[in-house]
């Protein structure tokens, strides 16, 4: 037979795997804003596993529409079946796809966002088929945003 040596030093683990460190929330919520919406370190948590350590709003992202997004990720009522999740990709894709500017408005007037991604052009669509679109997580928006009066 043949013994291999299975002596260790005491303290030393073969393929011991380093425990990664815990994300510091709290820096992570001030960088983002996050303690406007909640102090719920469970809340903030949440968000950090969606967003992950180099999550970043996009800049043209006013505090209410973050607020939403935020929601979306953090309140039960949105968590059931993954739609908040897919509300909260949807609409930070959006707001991205408008930043960069890369909307073609030769495909249509409106675009279909799923799971982040373009999915499809297309034009107006009744309110039904809208509610139906965003119960799934599904954003379906116009291609050029529209700015209200005054601003």
């Amino acid at each position: 037979m043949n013994f291999k040596d299975t002596y260790k030093e005491p303290g030393k683990f073969d393929n011991f795997e380093k425990i990664p460190e815990s994300p510091n929330i709290e820096n992570f919520a001030e960088k983002l804003g996050l303690c406007q919406f909640t102090k719920n370190k469970d809340d903030l948590k949440k968000f950090y596993d969606f967003g992950g350590s180099d999550f970043t709003w996009p800049s043209t992202m006013d505090i209410h529409e973050r607020c939403v997004v935020f929601d979306y990720i953090t309140d039960p009522e949105w968590s059931e079946g993954g739609v908040g999740k897919e509300l909260a990709a949807n609409t930070i894709a959006y707001r991205k796809f408008l930043e960069s500017k890369t909307l073609d408005p030769s495909k249509g007037t409106h675009v279909l966002l799923v799971h982040g991604q373009i999915e499809r052009y297309g034009k107006n669509i009744s309110a039904n088929e809208y509610d139906e679109l965003a119960g799934q997580g599904f954003i379906y928006a116009p291609i050029t945003e529209s700015v209200p009066d005054g601003k």
